[in-house]
């Protein structure tokens, strides 16, 4: 059953993406993971941390460079997708890889499609390289 504010074409394209880009995510953060050393855990442990804590305090914070190249891997795809929100969603889930591609083939309104898709691409460009430059500013500050 689903919640009354999401509405069903919504939903399905938001559990299909999750099913489509789901590894991708999943790759670089257990890569992230499986890098922290497992004493460091054991010592917060013993130093009285709960579990909770630990994760909070130890895990995220080392676990973060595979979060951000996750999150940058997942939004590139997903912004641009247009396949997955047409079958799963129809005409109820728009988004805007979907909206170029009615613009274009359906309306035949080009100008439009084109400033959609020049938008799109730049907002792609964009959080790609606030995340570039994050994990970069992060990997100089722990290398000092």
């Amino acid at each position: 059953m689903l919640p009354a504010s999401v509405p069903a074409p919504e939903a399905a394209v938001v559990i299909g993406s999750l099913h489509v880009f789901f590894p991708m995510m999943v790759l670089p953060l257990a890569s992230a993971l499986g890098r922290i050393d497992p004493r460091l855990e054991d010592a917060a442990r013993t130093l009285g941390a709960t579990s909770w804590r630990t994760f909070r305090k130890v895990t995220l914070p080392l676990s973060l460079p595979g979060l951000a190249v996750g999150c940058t891997l997942v939004f590139s795809p997903t912004a641009g997708s247009f396949v997955t929100p047409a079958i799963l969603g129809g005409t109820g889930a728009t988004m805007l890889g979907m909206l170029v591609d009615q613009q274009i083939l359906v309306v035949y309104d080009w100008p439009f499609g084109a400033t959609v898709a020049t938008v799109l691409v730049a907002i792609v460009l964009v959080v790609n390289a606030v995340s570039m430059r994050a994990l970069d500013r992060r990997r100089r500050m722990l290398a000092t």
